[in-house]
């Protein structure tokens, strides 16, 4: 297990900004895993926590046991202890948002029914629906299906009772030509749809 005690070496996906100190805001304790980062099979996580809670922690671990597997550990640690976890990170992070730039201008030609705005972290960009178009987030979601594309609806991983309309649009896995033709395939089936309304 992993204790790590200064810097927070993930970040996540973030394509912008710094990572931030020990334990978040307020020193909260953060946990994050390797899933996105590196592979899902790892199936390795860990904390970040602020100096008061290793010792609870340490405490339970010992106790109760992990339940992650001890054979890829070593491997990872060296992987992060020789700087090339770091130096993948800096490198995805590059490629991510040079992929959420080539989305956002994209989509630039839909900003009359689309808010596109870039995100400093992330594999996603949430784009809210604006007023006026006259079709729900699932309407979208499954015509743009119908298209073979991938749009998520933000409705759909709600639990308010009115959510909001918005579309979730990975870019992470894509380069930049892909990104331009579904881009295009988008703005078609946003357009068709509006004008149905």
């Amino acid at each position: 297990m992993f204790h790590r005690r200064h810097d927070d070496p993930d970040a996540g996906g973030r394509g912008r900004g710094r990572a931030t100190a020990s334990g978040g805001r307020g020193g909260d304790p953060r946990q994050r895993c390797f899933s996105k980062l590196l592979n899902p099979a790892l199936r390795i996580g860990y904390l970040v926590l602020p100096e008061a809670h290793i010792a609870p922690i340490r405490a339970h671990v010992l106790a109760c046991g992990t339940r992650a597997s001890l054979v890829p550990q070593p491997a990872l640690a060296e992987f992060m202890q020789s700087g090339d976890f770091a130096t993948h990170l800096r490198r995805m992070r590059r490629t991510y948002a040079k992929r959420q730039a080539s989305l956002v201008r994209a989509l630039a030609g839909a900003t009359d029914v689309l808010d596109v705005q870039s995100d400093p972290s992330g594999m996603h960009l949430c784009c809210d629906l604006r007023g006026g178009i006259g079709v729900s987030d699932a309407e979208i979601s499954a015509r743009a299906t119908e298209q073979g594309l991938c749009v998520r609806a933000l409705s759909s991983h709600a639990v308010l009772p009115d959510p909001p309309d918005a579309l979730l649009l990975g870019y992470a896995a894509f380069d930049e030509a892909t990104l331009g033709r579904a881009s295009e395939a988008l703005v078609t089936v946003l357009r068709d749809l509006a004008k149905s309304r």
